[in-house]
């Protein structure tokens, strides 16, 4: 395997962490293979227990980074879908809310200030300033006529303000939810360029210190793929399998006669990306097509996006378009 986007960091590095324990075998025990000080932040020589732990280590290493993207990212999808929810009831109460006024209101002053309706799609400011506009007009109204203005079911303008300001909530959850995820994407980045810079010396020192016919050098982990051709993508789909209460996801078959294996990945929520995908199974040439997967969907209501990747001999891949799956509620 070789470094082919985020998700391949984690057992590419195990690879080099087990040709670095086959290495250290074959050296005496009073000369390790050790890499130079000052790379990756590392003040004195830098070992494998170093490596491992960019790794594993709690809290800082690259595979609890991962685990905090995928938690930043669930939370980013429920604060969007919580924020969703909340946009249409109100954005609803405005319709009806001008709707009153046209009919009870005709030829007056606050049929003119009655707003447009906002787009879903639009961002917080563009979709707020329309209901604060309502919000002051229903306010100003019940003043002026000294009466207050019920919609259906008994809705009224506290009730509109309350769920403007709920709305806001959402919106600053929402805000923060994105800003988390930033922030550790970023920080798994940073881990993912140390743990780069480690593997690329020390293939480098390897080449040093073993004759090229040596065991450890003849497997010693690729950080590149191969020269190459990127093989064709396979066509995936996927549903949702209620009797297994999972994805079942089934793709063609791929035609190239250096396929290595496929690899299903996956990321939380509709929009796939891919340098959030957390890799869910290797599937060698000649297993079945199809495969069941809980992956992201632990919850009723949840959505996941998967891709199968091909992968050639050499390490170079292709991934198939993306499929969306979800949990009913």
């Amino acid at each position: 395997m070789a470094i082919n986007g985020s998700a391949s960091f984690v057992p590419t590095t195990r690879l080099f962490l087990a040709n670095w324990q086959d290495a250290n075998a074959a050296l005496p025990p009073t000369d390790p293979l050790l890499l130079p000080a000052g790379l990756a932040g590392f003040p004195a020589k830098v070992t494998r227990a170093d490596l491992l732990g960019l790794l594993e280590t709690a809290g800082t290493g690259l595979i609890p980074l991962r685990t905090k993207v995928e938690e930043a990212d669930n939370l980013v999808d429920t604060t969007s879908e919580a924020l969703k929810l909340a946009k249409a009831p109100l954005a609803a109460r405005l319709v009806e809310f001008n709707a009153y006024v046209r009919t009870w209101h005709e030829n007056t002053k606050w049929v003119a200030s009655l707003p447009e309706v906002p787009n879903p799609g639009n961002d917080e400011g563009n979709f707020t300033k329309p209901l604060d506009d309502v919000e002051t007009l229903w306010n100003t109204m019940q003043t002026e006529l000294e009466t207050d203005i019920v919609l259906r079911d008994g809705y009224g303008y506290v009730d509109f303000a309350d769920g403007l300001t709920e709305l806001r909530s959402f919106y600053a959850a929402w805000s923060n939810a994105t800003q988390q995820e930033g922030m550790a994407i970023q920080s798994r980045k940073a881990m993912e360029a140390r743990i780069y810079a480690v593997l690329k010396k020390y293939r480098e020192v390897v080449a040093l210190r073993f004759a090229k016919d040596s065991p450890v050098y003849l497997t010693l982990p690729r950080l590149s793929p191969l020269p190459g051709h990127t093989p064709a993508a396979v066509i995936l789909t996927g549903i949702w399998n209620a009797a297994e209460t999972q994805a079942e996801l089934g793709w063609t078959a791929s035609t190239e006669a250096t396929l290595k294996h496929y690899q299903i990945r996956f990321c939380s929520g509709a929009d796939y990306e891919n340098d959030e995908e957390e890799i869910v199974a290797t599937i060698l040439p000649g297993a079945p097509l199809v495969f069941l997967t809980p992956a992201g969907l632990s919850v009723a209501g949840a959505t996941a996006s998967y891709k199968v990747y091909v992968v050639l001999e050499t390490d170079n891949e292709k991934g198939s378009d993306a499929v969306a799956v979800t949990r009913p509620v």
